[in-house]
């Protein structure tokens, strides 16, 4: 099923069983959206995918597509929700939910959905590397490179609502930068619980392009109570043969923690041509209080 600038009101479930739903979207006006009044469950090996529209909302409502829940949205074991951002705009999905439960072998991928390269240009985003080749893209932390200017740090490590910037293109034509990652965003009224795999890696360079690589992209969660066993939450710089890219951003709030064994990774794409190093990204661990933040990094 592929639907595209819809506004889609479902009263009940949307129960995706060895099934592919595509929502996508377009203009600035009408952003779309997914209404759903019951849970949300994709279950033996189904796929959502959600590319966000275009927006000329200021940064902090910088999304593009809703998809609202009323209950809960479930993604088992072989599932995948893949979300992007607008490729030149930036906008990105919303996610918001009841309770969110990611299971063992679940997962919310945003690899590779940021921000797009040009043609022998800067890459798309605020951290693109330059339009010479060899310098890759940043968000986080600031892209590494051998030539031109690597991408800058940009964005909120607090509240990160934008997604990862793309590399710089090779000298020649028909070889951009990898993209960056996408944004995982996601505001749960209830229940996280992550056993899964939350991701928004940036993609690597080619390996004969000599462009730069993709940042990594951002996951912002907020939450009542944040649960889980083993999960995983990544946000790395792309790799591959020439240019790496820093890492992204990855922010969680919640009033209370039940998580055990929760790893997070920001490395960068860190490669051996690099003269100019990439940085790692950020992580946050946020204490959502009655009385207001309190504000723990690691």
């Amino acid at each position: 099923v592929e639907m595209s600038n819809a506004l889609c009101t479902v009263g009940g479930d949307v129960f995706l069983n060895k099934a592919v739903l595509t929502f996508s979207g377009g203009a600035i006006t009408g952003r779309p959206s997914i209404d759903c009044g019951g849970n949300m469950i994709l279950t033996n090996g189904s796929a959502m995918y959600v590319f966000s529209a275009t927006t000329n909302a200021p940064q902090v409502d910088f999304w593009g597509t809703l998809v609202d829940v009323a209950q809960d949205m479930r993604i088992h074991a072989s599932s995948v929700l893949y979300l992007y951002s607008h490729p030149t705009n930036g906008a990105s999905p919303f996610l918001h939910m009841n309770n969110l439960t990611v299971a063992s072998a679940g997962t919310i991928s945003a690899d590779s959905g940021g921000y797009i390269g040009k043609s022998q240009a800067i890459g798309w985003g605020p951290g693109g590397g330059s339009g010479s080749h060899l310098a890759a893209g940043g968000y986080g932390g600031k892209g590494g490179g051998s030539a031109g200017t690597p991408g800058v740090v940009y964005g909120s490590s607090n509240a990160p609502t934008a997604p990862g910037s793309a590399g710089g293109a090779h000298t020649s034509a028909g070889y951009p930068g990898g993209a960056g990652g996408g944004l995982v965003r996601v505001q749960a009224d209830g229940i996280v619980t992550l056993s899964g795999t939350i991701t928004a890696d940036g993609a690597p360079t080619g390996p004969a392009s000599s462009s730069g690589g993709g940042s990594g992209g951002g996951v912002y969660i907020r939450c009542h109570t944040f649960a889980g066993t083993g999960g995983v939450i990544r946000a790395r710089g792309g790799g591959g043969s020439y240019a790496g890219g820093g890492g992204g951003r990855i922010a969680v709030w919640r009033v209370k923690d039940l998580s055990s064994g929760v790893t997070t990774d920001v490395t960068n794409g860190y490669v051996a041509s690099d003269t100019i190093i990439p940085d790692p990204g950020t992580i946050v661990w946020g204490l959502l209080t009655p009385q207001g933040m309190l504000i723990i990094v690691r």
